[in-house]
Formats: structure tokens, sequence, C-alpha cells
């Protein structure tokens, strides 16, 4: 008598690069917070207390922050271009918009790095002419020097042809690893330029007649411009929280 078999019926592999319906959701969403930075980052500057506009001479520090939002939107945009379908845009595109994203974002975040040595320059002699006199500072050069070896290695790695295939596969865990780490230590540094300007301006705390047992009912207190600064940086905050979740499970 032959035994019956206790196999179970086969089931489906799941591709763990597949896209769930939540991370296209999560990728659009952090898309469009990314673009919102950008837009709250241009309103930003246009407050007179805040510098009144951009131009690159006594208001060349309005470049820094749209163009350090613009960097950011960028690398966004190039990490999350691996979430598309392959049938919307096949692999050796793929990689050459990945590519391009990631040097227009270096290009934006160089010459926005130029814009704030300058600006420091034109106060030279002043308290406000050092580089790294604050924790923004610090991080924010970190953030960018990290970004820049990213760039480089990857170029080395990927795009010289020279890095064997074995060496490549190698390589492209720590890679995503650190562009993803990149994401959330690029919004820290949004959020620290933020706060340190906002604080500079000296305009941004208010009086509550009681205890303040609902922040939202003083919310109209709060000025215009220091309200735009931290929506500012709650959406680049939220920018790289969703585009976290829509390259999870990327492997």
């Amino acid at each position: 008598m032959s035994e019956k078999s206790t196999l179970l019926p086969t089931q489906p592999v799941h591709n763990v690069n597949e896209t769930t319906t939540s991370q296209k959701v999560a990728a659009g969403l952090a898309l469009f917070c990314a673009g919102t930075t950008v837009g709250l980052a241009w309103r930003y500057v246009q407050y007179t207390i805040t510098g009144g506009g951009m131009n690159w001479g006594s208001k060349v520090w309005g470049y820094h922050p749209l163009l350090m939002t613009l960097a950011f939107g960028a690398f966004i945009c190039g990490s999350l271009v691996y979430r598309l379908p392959e049938d919307l845009l096949e692999p050796r595109r793929r990689k050459a918009v990945h590519g391009t994203c990631h040097f227009a974002a270096l290009v934006f975040g160089t010459v926005g790095l130029i814009a704030v040595w300058r600006s420091h320059g034109l106060a030279a002699s002043t308290a406000d002419g050092a580089n790294l006199y604050s924790m923004h500072g610090w991080f924010g050069f970190s953030v960018c020097m990290l970004a820049l070896a990213q760039s480089a290695s990857a170029i080395g790695v990927f795009g010289s042809g020279v890095a064997s295939n074995a060496y490549r596969a190698a390589a492209l865990q720590p890679h995503r690893a650190i562009g993803r780490s990149l994401l959330v230590f690029w919004a820290g540094a949004i959020v620290s330029g933020v706060t340190e300007k906002n604080g500079f301006i000296g305009i941004c705390s208010y009086t509550v007649s009681s205890f303040d047992w609902n922040p939202a009912k003083n919310y109209d207190e709060i000025p215009d411009v220091c309200a735009c600064g931290q929506w500012l940086g709650l959406f680049a905050f939220f920018s790289a929280v969703f585009a976290i979740y829509a390259l999870a499970g990327f492997d």
C-alpha cells in the first residue's frame, strides 16, 4: 500500500522587491512632501526677517535653504525611481535616471554650500562669520561629506565598469543602506537649519494666558515666518519617512 503524500500545496513565492499598494502611496506622498519642502523653503527666504529674497550679493544666504531642499528632493526622486514598474522604465534607463537625479542633488548641494560660505564670508569679523559655530554647521557639513563619499563610491563601483560583478554585488547592500540613512540625515540637517534660523530671528516665542493644554489653540499666535519654517522641517521629515517605507524590502 503506497503512502499518501504529505506535502503541502505549493505556495506562491513572495517577491520581496515587489512594491505593495501602501508603498506606492508612500512613494507618492514622499514626492509630494519633498516638493512642498522646496516650495516652503522658497517662501521662507522671501520674508524680510529671514533675508528678503535672494541674490548673489548681500542676500546670497537665501540660496542656501532653497538649493539644499532642491538637493534633498532630487535625492529622493533618484532613490524612488527603483520603485517604478519595469514596464514603465526598463532597468538601464532606470539606472540612468537614478544617477542623473543624484548628480543633480550633488550639484544643488555644492552650490548651496558655496552660498552659505559666501554669506558667512560677507559677515567676516562678526559672530555670523564662522562656518562651524553651530550643530547645524557640523551636522550639515557631515551629511554633505557623506553624500559626496556615497556619490564618489557609486561612480567608482557601479558607473566606471572597473569593478567586478562580485565586487558590485557585495557593495550593493552597503550602498543602499547608506542611501537610506542619508534620507534621514538630510532631513535632520534641514530641521536643524530651520531651528537655528528661527532662533536667530528671535520672534518665534509667544505668550499664553493660561496652561497650554491645547497648543493648537494658540497656533495663530505663531508668526507666519516661524510657522513656515516649522512646516518646512516637518515636510522634510515626513518626506524621508515615506521614502524609507516605500523602499522597504527592496533587496
